[in-house]
């Protein structure tokens, strides 16, 4: 398992510790997800890809 660190951090929402992901993580995932698929879909862009 890769070292969680490198790409998230930790922090609270209401309390509760959570895992979210890095800015530049997030932003290098969605141009791989642009480049990688064939047919551009809303989601991939604003959503969860």
């Amino acid at each position: 398992m890769p070292n969680l660190k490198k790409h998230y951090e930790l922090k609270k929402c209401l309390g509760i510790p959570m895992l979210v992901t890095k800015k530049d993580y997030l932003f290098t995932s969605k141009l791989a997800a642009l480049t990688s698929r064939r047919i551009l879909a809303i989601f991939t862009i604003y959503g969860f890809a």
